[in-house]
């Protein structure tokens, strides 16, 4: 009852949030699509200007409460009714309700099929433009959303930290990436994201780490290599001679970036599953896929230049292949 006091105050002050709000002036449809949407009261903008605020009113009128019952009988309050309690139950169903809206949202996103390789072109150009990228621009938002709560760590903390470096000062690194760490509520659920944009709290710069700005490097690669194919005197027999390279371990870019986007995925964990899959596995299968068929195609077409057609015309019509006297010659079925 109190929460939904917290929801329903805030509800009419804080409008949903919509793709093409999260994205701002990018072309965003041009990569994905939902029809879903956030609602206010779970945005980091409420929780500010408002949500906050109204938990904190909600304990300190729990404490009045208290003070004016223990006034006029001296016994101890429960526990779970004092309103540092109340504060902190009330804080975590917030954010639990808050988590769970954005990958509601972000798990409904689905990537625009491509139809040729010419649109897969587009598509990877637009997701790697540093200024018009819909996907950094969510990224960005994904971002700022997913610090809602953010705290440093108390001051407490602090003190019994310096104390233990004091007793220990041999063992301390030179570094303690801890020691101004910001802690939120939502780091279960948007840690891993913070971390692949290289704003996580621990701010570790290991170079083997996933990173979003690596994954686009690698797909601004792969798009270059697709628009030397594309603008081939014949985009066709380029594109099959890529596709065999493919096959034969000899060009990596494609292989290797369809890797590194699954990985990416991977990375977020089985709660970001769909938009992981959305986001960093399907617009590569979809360069492979627009790679691969014209290439199938081609390939089908040799097959049947090289082999069925001599086949037909050598055994076609002849013993063991037909009931005649007419026997298939076996060197050439030896071959």
């Amino acid at each position: 009852h109190l929460y939904q006091q917290v929801l329903d105050a805030a509800a009419n002050q804080y409008p949903e949030l919509h793709l093409q709000t999260m994205t701002g002036e990018t072309d965003a449809t041009a990569l994905f699509h939902t029809v879903a949407s956030v609602p206010g009261v779970f945005t980091r903008q409420a929780w500010e200007g408002q949500v906050r605020q109204a938990i904190d009113t909600i304990a300190e009128a729990r404490r009045e409460e208290i003070d004016w019952v223990l006034s006029d009988n001296q016994t101890e309050i429960a526990t779970e009714l004092t309103p540092e309690v109340l504060r902190e139950r009330l804080v975590e169903r917030y954010f639990q309700d808050y988590a769970s809206a954005w990958l509601d949202f972000l798990n409904s996103l689905r990537w625009n099929q491509a139809s040729s390789l010419s649109d897969v072109i587009d598509q990877l150009t637009l997701m790697t433009d540093v200024r018009q990228s819909p996907l950094i621009a969510l990224m960005n938002t994904l971002a700022y959303q997913g610090q809602a709560g953010t705290r440093s760590q108390a001051l407490a903390d602090s003190l019994v930290r310096s104390a233990q470096k004091l007793i220990t000062q041999d063992k301390v690194p030179m570094i303690d990436q801890l020691a101004q760490a910001p802690r939120s509520p939502l780091d279960a659920t948007f840690g891993p994201l913070l971390t692949l944009l290289g704003k996580d709290p621990q701010g570790q710069a290991d170079n083997d780490r996933l990173s979003l700005q690596a994954f686009l490097t690698r797909v601004t690669r792969l798009r270059l290599k697709l628009q030397q194919v594309s603008n081939a005197p014949d985009p066709q027999e380029m594109t099959q001679a890529l596709a065999q390279t493919v096959f034969q371990g000899k060009s990596v870019d494609l292989t290797q970036t369809q890797s590194y986007g699954s990985l990416v995925a991977a990375s977020l964990g089985a709660e970001w599953n769909g938009i992981g899959h959305t986001l960093f596995v399907q617009p590569l299968d979809e360069a492979w896929q627009r790679v691969l068929q014209p290439s199938a195609a081609g390939l089908n077409s040799q097959w049947q230049r090289a082999i069925v057609r001599d086949w037909q015309s050598a055994f076609a019509g002849r013993y063991p292949f037909a009931e005649t006297a007419s026997d298939a010659s076996l060197p050439m079925l030896g071959q």
